[in-house]
């Protein structure tokens, strides 16, 4: 009977485990989503600026992303995805005092 009831306690525990597990996973999609609509309407509808300064960052051309990732930073200084792309332009710059200090912001 003893046996059981550590079976029987140990199933629940798992159950447990397993639901708040779950809905962690949830609340974490969640987020994502919350997040992508939020730079789908802020970030990337800026006549395609971000996107645009990402294609710069990529191809090599870090003046002209800075140029253009500044820009959007001066019109909306609340968008984090804005800062992480200056910080990789800035790394391509070999920046390394002002990525830092974005990198604070």
């Amino acid at each position: 009977m003893k046996g059981i009831n550590v079976l029987l306690l140990i199933g629940l525990m798992s159950i447990w485990h397993v639901s708040v597990a779950q809905e962690k996973e949830g609340a974490a999609v969640q987020v994502k989503q919350v997040e992508d609509v939020a730079l789908e309407t802020t970030g990337s509808s800026r006549d395609g600026s971000y996107q645009v300064a990402w294609d710069l960052y990529k191809a090599g051309k870090y003046d002209e992303a800075l140029k253009r990732i500044n820009k959007l930073i001066d019109q909306d200084q609340t968008i984090s995805a804005y800062y992480e792309v200056k910080c990789y332009i800035l790394i391509g710059l070999k920046r390394n005092a002002d990525i830092i200090a974005t990198a604070t912001t």
